[in-house]
């Protein structure tokens, strides 16, 4: 069975290893007998050391309890890997401690929450920036983010948006159902969005250009809404005025 699984099993007996099975060379890029005096700080990359060495006197404290730690290794030649460990230990009538180490190799899907975790953080400081208004509308017809500019034109804090629905907002209720049909048909159909919709804010007629795009979780259904609005009254006032000349 542990020879099996992808999982790396190690077992120490009174810190001695006795046993390693396949999955954990491949992991630590060694053969078993590199492994014989095995040390997390051995592994563990520079800026993970003193964390690792506090992980390792707390576990020293109570030997018989559960730990978990994730932490990035440095291997031979230099490759880099994030693990995941948990250890147990179990005392036997005689005073041994035997500590089971089961290790898994978590670096891709720690890349990949980098990633996200850098995208978004890209979007959310592009997106606070634009003149535009940008808001994220989720499955459960909530808002999840609204940039600035969305609480300089509504006058609406941003905290009156996140985790309502359009329909729940002190807004022009108007435009808050066809705003919502349009959530509605994004979500339904998994296609982009193109339209004008006019409204009162502040006493003041505006017109606004939107766009509404889907967002696809991994499985391809529609996750999330992005909206993109733009102010274009001046722009149409101004075809008004041509038109009138005209």
């Amino acid at each position: 069975m542990a020879e099996s699984t992808s999982d790396g099993i190690l077992i120490f007996e009174s810190s001695k290893l006795i046993f390693a099975n396949t999955a954990a060379t491949h992991i630590f890029s060694c053969k078993k007998d590199d492994l014989r005096d095995f040390d997390e700080l051995q592994y563990a990359c520079d800026s993970e050391r003193s964390r690792v060495e506090e992980f390792i006197a707390e576990r020293e404290k109570n030997e018989h309890k559960t730990y978990q730690i994730e932490y990035w290794v440095k291997l031979r030649g230099g490759q880099e890997k994030y693990i995941r460990c948990f250890y147990s230990s179990v005392a036997t009538q005689s005073g041994t401690v035997t500590t089971y180490m089961v290790v898994s190799d978590e670096t891709a899907q720690k890349l990949t929450e980098q990633a996200l975790q850098k995208s978004q953080m890209e979007f959310k400081l592009l997106a606070d920036n634009s003149p535009d208004m940008i808001t994220r509308y989720t499955r459960s017809l909530t808002y999840s983010y609204v940039n600035k500019a969305v609480e300089e034109v509504t006058q609406i804090a941003a905290n009156k948006f996140i985790g309502y629905n359009i329909l729940d907002i002190d807004m022009n209720q108007d435009t808050a159902s066809f705003i919502e049909e349009m959530h509605l048909e994004v979500f339904r159909t998994g296609r982009k969005l193109k339209f004008e919709f006019r409204t009162d804010i502040g006493g003041h007629k505006r017109v606004f250009q939107s766009s509404m795009v889907p967002e696809l979780a991994i499985d391809g259904s529609v996750s999330t809404v992005l909206n993109v609005s733009r102010d274009i009254t001046q722009i149409k006032e101004e075809e008004s005025s041509l038109d009138y000349e005209k």
